[in-house]
């Protein structure tokens, strides 16, 4: 049992059930699957209850009347078997252990609603969250209706400078334009003082003064300028005469009319003045710093609704009112206070809790950002917006809308807007983002081609006449940084710059600039460190340094510590950390990704045997066209990433893509599409980033220079490199590995090139396995093949693995070990032990296995956590899979030469 649930078991009994249970039943207390971890989906996390197409339903219906035809030929039999597993079944759940289910028939309605592959919740920039049937979920960025009906109310309008909303919206008197200078027909403007809890720190970035005085002043929406734009503005109320809240909202999804709220009769319009104030209450903020954001009403009739929207702008003084960066309604943003306040107690808010809860959420009248985000502007700003609508009556009685069905489409949007506008009801002023654009973040080690290098690379905004620098010392030479003689015996070393663009990404929506899509990831830094003695610990940082202004004004990273590589072929013990299907908590994955990560991080710290690496075996952070997930998951994994190497592989989540690959793929491949075999399931996943982020993040050890080399190594996609006396091999299973193709050629030679008695140990990673057993819904067909997906990788390059000691996969979002020395479905073979971890925080996989491919599975489980690969000496390797909740041992393989 976990978090004090109850599990629920349900075992369907076939006639094979004793060849089951010999795999997952006869287990110590130690192993098994996390019943607890099956529970319902439906709750504030990002799985969805999926309903299964019904031709898939219909291809388990079939299997399952099969098997029972099967097993009523031997009743007896049947009944003798399901009493003895009962039995034991019993024991285990009455004695609280996990418990390990592998069935090779799964009954459609205990596993549709979470069996098939999750499709990822890409969170907002703010991680917003909306009410379902079942609770509340994450409200996805990529397909977020809110942000489309935002913009189209804006373009209907035909607005694309604040200053032209303001008129429309309001009025000011004609001596105030005068003095003040203002756009014609402009609303007056309430300034009041930002509230601070803190005193706002040296503005290092403009001359001006924050507004302190508690008074109110009426200024202009001049201040939107940007050469008028106090760094730290007070909240803005602006008082606008309009008619009060109409009655209908124009939905997006089907540009659909939507009954809403009743707020006016027909007949006479009563006209009332709106005095609604949004305020923050820190004047500056560092990244990741809490801020509040509230909302007062100062009039009788100035009542803020659930269906108003407070939107996010950096720069503070972006006009376009369509370049929000995130969009919450007062409803969300509430049900997403509650949520986080959930979220860091429990794993979900059920419908019964949201409910018992309501009454506390619309007293709210604040928005409470924990953390927040990587922005790369200087200022930002809060707005809040009322979008058009109109009574029902009034749209039906329109002389330019003479139906409901008329009003979906965008021109009588327009039509509805030219009478009811949007309003901006107020401002909250701007916030300076202390050292956005400097600050480093994603700061992340890899190895090169040599042991005696390291290649640190991390991220900033854009900054003219900047270079990327490292300063490194050792650690034994290291007193403090702001010591005169450390910062003398500290060496510099300047690097490299590069970026991408939207227009570099094949498909949408990753080349959609827009809030929810593709934001600008800033500067890509990376600095390469030579000449350094192998196994031996150094400190470091990372800054911008630059060119025309004194060495005080770099900003420097925290200090971190790494150790270098140990030279290629010795033979102490040492460990490699292994894992894939990760993603990052703020899009509800609240188990594994960052529990997973805690973990690594505390065995990295502790561990008596030194982790050289963390290998992810692709799926990394599940951005798929929203660039700033990329931000989130590098946040997250940096305390790892920043002390030991990490090495990749590409996932589908990251290079799969349909179209618009032509001189885009950074892998070079020649198609529009990428890889799409006749036996795959390779579609869009990535979201049409192509492998654009991960190839400018990322840079893995290249042997294009090296000697005896007919073939390529291919950026982060596939590659290989010595650690000690293993070689590890990387390849793209979203590549072509038929005979014939490069990466086919390149793997032949690589494995050739092997020197065995240097490096003993063969190690090889793909995201994709070629052997796994448990079932995938939208694999099965007719012919009771699950994994069509492997076959296909065993027949285009399985022969070549026969002397490879190792392969470890993802994918799967669960842990599976094959027997020993597998080759063409054969135990004892001379072929790998295959091990598949895609265990760190993707939600998991519960379906059962899969009969026909019981024979060469050795253990399954579905639970959080990672591989630990200890290399004891040249002749035994130690395998572990490591449970993230308790650090326990699930798991564990010999492999041993002779």
């Amino acid at each position: 049992q976990k978090n004090n649930e109850i599990p629920i078991v349900q075992i369907i009994f076939q006639v094979r059930v004793a060849k089951q249970l010999h795999v997952s039943l006869w287990t110590n207390s130690n192993t098994g699957m996390a019943i607890s971890d099956l529970k319902d989906y439906g709750s504030c996390d990002n799985h969805p209850l999926v309903q299964a197409p019904q031709n898939y339903q219909n291809n388990f219906i079939a299997v399952n009347e099969q098997d029972a035809l099967r097993s009523h030929r031997k009743p007896w039999i049947r009944l003798a078997l399901a009493a003895f597993a009962i039995a034991l079944a019993a024991g285990i759940f009455y004695s609280g252990r996990k418990s390990a289910i592998a069935t090779d028939s799964v009954k459609v309605a205990s596993v549709f609603k979470d069996a098939a592959h999750a499709s990822p919740q890409v969170p907002t920039l703010l991680s917003m969250y909306e009410e379902s049937p079942d609770g509340c979920h994450l409200v996805n960025a990529v397909k977020n209706t809110l942000y489309v009906q935002l913009k189209q109310s804006f373009e209907a309008q035909g607005i694309e400078d604040i200053y032209d909303l303001q008129s429309q919206n309001g009025s000011v008197s004609e001596d105030e334009q005068v003095a003040a200078n203002a756009p014609t027909a402009s609303p007056t403007v309430s300034m009041a003082p930002a509230i601070s809890n803190t005193e706002s720190p040296t503005n290092v970035l403009s001359t001006s003064s924050p507004t302190t005085s508690s008074t109110k002043a009426t200024v202009t929406v001049d201040t939107l300028s940007p050469t008028k734009t106090p760094i730290s503005s007070p909240p803005v109320a602006i008082h606008i005469d309009t008619e009060p809240p109409f009655a209908v909202d124009v939905a997006t999804k089907g540009k659909e009319v939507v009954e809403g709220k009743k707020c006016h009769s027909a007949g006479k319009q009563k006209t009332y003045k709106h005095t609604i104030t949004l305020e923050v209450d820190r004047k500056s903020i560092k990244l990741h710093e809490k801020i509040v954001v509230r909302w007062t009403n100062e009039a009788p009739h100035s009542e803020v609704y659930e269906d108003d929207i407070i939107a996010l702008y950096c720069p503070a003084h972006e006009k376009d009112p369509a370049k929000f960066l995130e969009a919450g309604t007062i409803a969300q943003i509430k049900l997403t206070n509650l949520a986080h306040q959930f979220s860091n107690r429990d794993h979900s808010l059920s419908s019964s809790s949201l409910h018992l809860k309501r009454k506390d959420i619309e007293k709210d009248n604040q928005w409470v950002i924990e953390s927040f985000p990587i922005v790369r502007e200087e200022t930002c700003e809060f707005r809040l917006w009322r979008l058009p609508c109109v009574d029902i009556t009034d749209v039906e009685t329109d002389t330019d809308i003479t139906s409901l069905e008329a009003a979906n489409s965008l021109d009588s949007l327009e039509a509805l807007t030219e009478r009811h506008p949007m309003q901006l009801l107020s401002r909250s002023g701007s916030f300076e983002i202390v050292n956005a654009r400097v600050t480093p973040t994603a700061i992340h080690l890899a190895l090169t081609e040599s042991p005696s290098e390291m290649l640190v690379q991390f991220t900033t905004g854009h900054m003219d006449g900047a270079t990327p620098v490292v300063r490194y010392i050792k650690k034994k030479h290291y007193h403090s940084h702001q010591s005169l003689s450390t910062s003398r015996k500290m060496k510099e070393v300047e690097g490299i710059s590069s970026t991408y663009t939207a227009s570099d990404m094949c498909d949408a929506p990753a080349n959609i600039t827009e809030a929810g899509k593709f934001v600008d990831p800033g500067l890509l830094h990376k600095v390469k460190l030579r000449h350094l003695k192998e196994d031996t610990e150094y400190i470091y940082m990372v800054g911008l340094k630059h060119t025309r202004k004194h060495d005080a004004t770099i900003v420097w990273s925290d200090i971190y510590s790494f150790r270098s590589s140990p030279p290629v072929g010795d033979s102490n013990p040492f460990s490699i950390i292994v894992y894939g299907d990760q993603g990052c908590p703020s899009d509800g994955w609240f188990y594994g990704s960052a529990r997973t990560e805690k973990l690594v991080e505390r065995e990295i710290t502790h561990s008596k045997t030194p982790i050289r690496a963390v290998h992810h075996i692709g799926d990394l952070s599940y951005a798929t066209g929203a660039a700033h997930v990329w931000d989130e998951w590098f946040d997250m994994i940096q305390p790892i990433a920043a002390c030991v190497p990490l090495m990749i592989a590409v996932g589908n989540h990251e290079y799969d893509h349909l179209q618009g690959g032509s001189g885009k793929d950074p892998s070079r491949v020649q198609t529009d599409h990428g890889f799409h075999p006749v036996w795959g399931d390779y579609e869009n996943d990535s979201g049409g980033e192509c492998g654009v982020p991960v190839a400018a993040r990322f840079t893995m050890p290249s042997n294009t220079k090296l000697h005896r080399r007919r073939f390529r190594s291919n950026g982060v996609f596939w590659y290989s490199y010595d650690m000690s006396n293993v070689h590890i091999i990387v390849i793209s299973s979203e590549h072509d590995l038929s005979k014939g193709s490069q990466q086919h050629a390149w793997l032949k030679e690589d494995l050739k090139l092997v020197n065995r008695k240097v490096t003993p140990w063969v190690v090889l990673e793909s995201h994709r396995p070629l052997y796994e057993s448990q079932m995938e819904i939208d694999k099965l067909d007719m012919k009771e093949k699950v994994s069509i997906v492997g076959d296909g990788l065993r027949d285009e390059f399985e022969w070549l693995l026969r002397h490879v000691d190792l392969v470890l996969s993802g994918h799967y979002h669960s842990y599976l070990r094959t027997c020993s020395g597998l080759f063409q479905g054969v135990c004892d073979n001379g072929g790998p032990q295959y091990i598949t971890v895609g265990t760190a925080g993707a939600p998991l996989l519960s379906a059962g296995l899969y009969g026909p491919y019981l024979n060469f599975t050795e253990r399954f489980i579905t639970s959080y956590g990672y591989g630990r690969i200890t290399v004891k000496s040249s002749r035994k390797l130690f395998f572990e899979f490591v449970d993230d909740a308790d650090g326990s041992v699930l798991d564990s393989v010999w492999l041993s030469k002779k």
